[in-house]
């Protein structure tokens, strides 16, 4: 796995990507870029904004049209397999 992608799922596990609550604390905009909600959080961010759901979708699907399953592929790097 590269290692972008493994301090990217590191950061994602100990809640430190920053996302709008870091940008708030730091004096900047705090909202979802993607869906105007007013506090961009991590699980708003992965799980509860409807546009970022929608690309989680996409991306699912693209992977699937490699001949791989991303729900197996997500989940095992996540732990979860």
């Amino acid at each position: 796995m590269p290692e972008k992608i493994k301090l990217w799922l590191w950061l994602l596990s100990h809640t430190t990507i920053h996302v709008g609550e870091w940008l708030r604390y730091r004096g900047g905009e705090a909202g979802c870029k993607l869906c105007g909600h007013s506090l961009e959080s991590i699980p708003h961010s992965f799980w509860i904004c409807v546009e970022a759901n929608n690309i989680w979708g996409r991306s699912l699907k693209i992977v699937a049209t490699c001949g791989v399953n991303g729900r197996v592929v997500w989940g095992s790097l996540l732990g979860l397999e």
